[in-house]
């Protein structure tokens, strides 16, 4: 667990470099890029480098260097109230992993919830997570409640606040008076 926790950090850590010297760069990355892309059909290398320029034009906002770090100690920072979620529900199910197997959990949870297959993960989150819960050697009886208690933590106030503010959000939802 311990290599899979450093493989992900690693990949994180790459993935945040790249980003910088991307936003840093964002004009030599485009012509890079539209340079790559030249050989395609050109159905293909106008839709890739539109959504390299758009994606480039987004990572704008870390032109800063100090922008960056913000963007990354934020995210540790939520990973880590997450990991905290999954430990205090772990114990209360009286589940006594290691810290990397929660950390483990955590990832493959946070990983299928990003699988756009459907709304809230139902179905990717409980099915991956609970494999890994079995794989950290935890039985049916306990997983399966675990990872439905995790998953409704997670999405469940997300979801709620997101519901109350969607009218402020979508202006034109709100009931028009006359």
């Amino acid at each position: 667990l311990l290599l899979t926790g450093i493989a992900l950090s690693s990949g994180t850590a790459v993935g945040l470099l790249v980003a910088g010297i991307t936003a840093a760069h964002s004009d030599s990355t485009e012509r890079f890029i539209w340079r790559l892309t030249k050989r395609l059909p050109t159905r293909w290398s106008t839709r890739i480098g539109r959504a390299t320029a758009d994606f480039v034009i987004g990572l704008g906002a870390f032109r800063q260097p100090n922008h960056l770090w913000r963007v990354g100690w934020t995210s540790i920072a939520i990973w880590l109230a997450n990991l905290g979620i999954y430990i205090i529900i772990g114990k209360g199910f009286g589940i006594n992993l290691e810290i990397g197997a929660y950390f483990l959990l955590e990832g493959i949870g946070n990983l299928a919830l990003g699988v756009p297959a459907t709304a809230a993960g139902l179905g990717s989150f409980d099915y991956l997570t609970f494999l890994s819960a079995r794989e950290l050697g935890l039985s049916s009886d306990i997983a399966v409640p675990y990872v439905l208690t995790i998953h409704a933590i997670v999405v469940l106030p997300i979801t709620i606040l997101g519901a109350l503010l969607l009218r402020q959000a979508f202006p034109l939802l709100r009931s028009k008076t006359t």
